[in-house]
């Protein structure tokens, strides 16, 4: 589950759960009609919760999802 989204400035976080042995992806597209989700981030779970900072980008919109794996 993701939580604590947050805007500051220039950035967009948020955070989420991990559990150890899984893979998190964290990844992007500029618009839903896009093929393929594209990669920012790849991130060991540890069982630990994680904060991910992201630039905003200069696209008009972007659309964000976890993968896990």
């Amino acid at each position: 589950m993701i939580f604590s989204p947050a805007f500051s400035g220039t950035n967009f976080s948020f955070s989420f759960a991990t559990l150890n042995g899984f893979t998190y992806l964290v990844q992007y597209k500029d618009s839903l009609s896009d093929p393929p989700w594209q990669t920012l981030q790849s991130v060991p779970g540890d069982g630990t919760v994680k904060t991910i900072p992201l630039a905003i980008s200069s696209a008009a919109q972007r659309f964000y999802r976890l993968s896990v794996q």
